[in-house]
């Protein structure tokens, strides 16, 4: 998919990449197994975001339970499958299926101290049920392999 890249949206995205908050713990622990969802490629923001897409159907079919699985040992330490499940229930089903998705917007940032790269994409997502506003962040440590490490979605703006 064609990656929209707009410096504008930095500002806006700012607050979010908060949310992708440093980890203190060795890399390798934490995200040391695969994922469905992890591309095996270049350090490219187009391949980052392929596998955004990818985690993002997985969600558009409704297993929330696999799009856990999928997510970064990170997002998993932050939250149990249970209550993930329970959580996307409670803030995405409601929207219904997916209609379309727009372009990824998109911001790189390599945070001090941290042995990786985290990238976010927003998407302005039509759904069944009205429109929202997905964000995802991406982190790989070697620009190969690309986890989910956060997902959130509001009523689009």
């Amino acid at each position: 998919m064609h990656v929209l890249k707009r410096i504008g949206m930095l500002a806006m995205l700012a607050t979010l990449l908060g949310g992708c908050s440093s980890m203190s713990q060795d890399w390798h622990k934490l995200w040391g197994g695969k994922s469905p969802a992890a591309t095996q490629a270049d350090a490219s923001p187009e391949l980052a975001a392929a596998a955004a897409q990818r985690w993002l159907a997985i969600l558009d079919s409704g297993n929330y339970e696999a799009g856990w699985k999928a997510a970064s040992p990170a997002l998993q330490a932050g939250i149990s499958q249970t209550d993930w499940v329970a959580q996307m229930q409670t803030v995405r089903a409601p929207y219904g299926a997916k209609t379309a998705r727009g372009d990824g917007v998109l911001t790189r940032r390599h945070r001090e101290g941290e042995p990786f790269d985290t990238l976010c994409l927003r998407y302005h997502t039509a759904f069944v049920h009205g429109t929202a506003d997905e964000t995802v962040c991406m982190a790989s440590d070697n620009g190969k392999t690309w986890l989910t490490k956060s997902y959130s979605v509001v009523p689009a703006q």
